[in-house]
């Protein structure tokens, strides 16, 4: 905010300049610069000049530019001629004053550069691809056919504004062949990807768009919310009822197989196919539907499963290059004969996780105590234990590490190595059932098995396996967070589809579990 004052300056300032007057030194004097300080500092220079000067005709445009660059403060001008028109098409379409204008403004008297085509290009084209006017289609097309005559060679960002708004047009199948061009230098985003597949899908080439699809997800490129808005849409327009079943069927499976969840702004959309009794929903930690009161499932993996990540993880994660970067080949060797002659174990604590769970700076007794606890914990049930950990933990006081040791069988890394690689193929090694207690999410590790389906079999393993210790209590009890007795993915309980959905955009589904779900009876 400003004082009042200042504010009638700075208003007396844009009525000026709205009148088109010419100021003078004798107006202003020496405080002009400091009022251009003032509101520099106060104000988005670029919008103020939007709500004062009125835009009949394009060139009104130019006393935008000119108020712009001429009321910055002298010590600080970010706005230039080679950034103008970018900063100012930017304001135009966030605050809803015509872009096309300034886009007529910008060809009539000077070439616009890239950046501004590109933030352009992308005021055409929005979330809604149905029914796109026949004249928007053609300012697509005639501002696409531009771009690629005045830059023969185009980098991602701008290809991919092309790929965007070209899809929603009658050509929209060229825009295959951007995906490729973009595809030598980097992956197409997920944003690039949807539009491209909704397309495929609005023009009814639903083998190509599946295929696509697909392809998006190897990619490790999750789907936006235009796909699935779109998929609805060609849905809608089966008519049959049992097509529109048909259809819907196909989805939630593939959704299922690829551990998808819904989007957050298109639930309702979803829920309009379904009955009166379907509706969002909440699940409980033990899987039962508050809306249908049905049971979800919990998904094993198969030991072909099972057996394939354990042998994808030894190869990405153990002996890749990136992991042992920080471990000497002595410690690999001395890790690859404990895995040789390793037992199966129930449990595999990540003995550092735990001793920090109580917070830094606590000191090696409270540390020592709460593995001691977790171990106690473990062994009161009958389990088998390993406890991988950093050499300085054997100067813990002897009592403590005495104990863990009479009753864990314990493997050490030097103080530098990254020991969840270990701990992660220790667990692994020792079977499908063997529990895992870390707080650490591995979100790392996950990352280096590139391929979708063991990042899949990763997450699904880990999310049915993991116990995150919470705290331990006075009665020096550990109180962990356990996983589910459900599995977060899309699936069917009698005649009833169960959906995640995320309730924004950047959620995570699959962290602790999933309570948000759509409830969806399709008969």
């Amino acid at each position: 905010m400003y004082s009042s004052g200042g504010r009638h300056k700075i208003n007396v300032l844009f009525k000026l300049i709205k009148q088109n007057v010419n100021y003078s030194k004798s107006v202003w004097g020496a405080k002009k610069d400091a009022f251009r300080d003032y509101a520099e500092k106060k104000v988005d220079l670029v919008s103020e000049a939007l709500k004062v000067i009125t835009i009949d005709k394009p060139n009104d445009w130019s006393k935008v530019q000119e108020f712009v660059l001429n009321h910055q403060s002298n010590h600080s001008k970010k706005y230039n001629l080679a950034n103008i028109d970018a900063v100012i098409m930017k304001c135009a379409i966030n605050n809803n004053h015509h872009a096309d204008s300034y886009f007529t403004y910008l060809q009539e008297n000077k070439k616009p550069n890239l950046a501004t085509t590109g933030l352009y290009l992308k005021s055409l084209y929005s979330e809604k691809t149905e029914d796109v006017p026949s004249e928007r289609q053609d300012r697509i097309l005639e501002v696409c056919d531009g771009i690629c005559k005045s830059f023969p060679v185009l980098d991602s960002i701008s290809l991919e504004s092309i790929v965007c708004a070209l899809s929603l047009t009658e050509k929209w199948k060229g825009t295959i062949e951007l995906l490729k061009e973009i595809k030598l230098t980097t992956v197409p985003s997920a944003q690039a990807y949807s539009y491209v597949v909704s397309a495929a899908f609005l023009n009814n080439h639903e083998e190509l768009a599946w295929e696509l699809f697909i392809q998006m997800l190897q990619d490790n490129r999750n789907p936006t919310s235009i796909l699935y808005d779109s998929y609805l849409i060609m849905v809608k327009n089966l008519k049959c009822k049992n097509k529109i079943k048909e259809a819907l069927e196909k989805l939630f499976q593939f959704m299922k197989e690829n551990s998808l969840f819904w989007p957050y702004n298109v639930v309702k959309e979803l829920i309009s196919f379904g009955n009166n009794r379907s509706s969002t929903s909440t699940v409980n930690f033990s899987g039962r539907c508050s809306c249908c009161k049905n049971n979800l499932s919990k998904f094993e993996l198969t030991n072909e499963e099972f057996s394939d990540l354990k042998k994808v993880f030894l190869e990405k994660a153990i002996i890749g290059k990136d992991i042992f970067r920080k471990s000497d080949a002595t410690e690999m060797e001395h890790f690859k004969e404990f895995i040789k002659g390793m037992s199966k174990f129930d449990v595999a604590l990540d003995g550092l996780n735990i001793a920090y769970s109580s917070g830094l700076n606590k000191g090696s007794k409270v540390y020592s105590n709460q593995a001691t606890s977790v171990i106690k914990y473990f062994v009161e049930r009958n389990k088998s234990i390993l406890l991988l950990g950093r050499f300085h933990m054997a100067r813990w006081p002897r009592n403590t590490w005495n104990y863990i040791n009479d009753n864990a069988t314990v493997f050490l890394t030097k103080d530098i190595s990254q020991d969840d690689p270990y701990l992660l193929y220790c667990t692994l090694n020792s079977g499908p059932d063997t529990i895992l207690v870390s707080k650490d999410l591995m979100r790392g590790h996950k990352f280096l098995l590139k391929e979708r389906k063991y990042k899949m079999l990763f997450e699904r393993w880990l999310s049915q396996r993991q116990y995150q210790l919470l705290t331990v209590n006075s009665a020096n009890k550990p109180i962990f967070r356990i996983p589910p007795q459900y599995s977060p993915v899309a699936q069917k309980s009698g005649k009833t589809w169960h959906i995640p959905y995320a309730t924004e955009p950047t959620q995570n589904v699959n962290e602790h579990f999933q309570k948000t779900w759509i409830c969806l009876n399709l008969d």
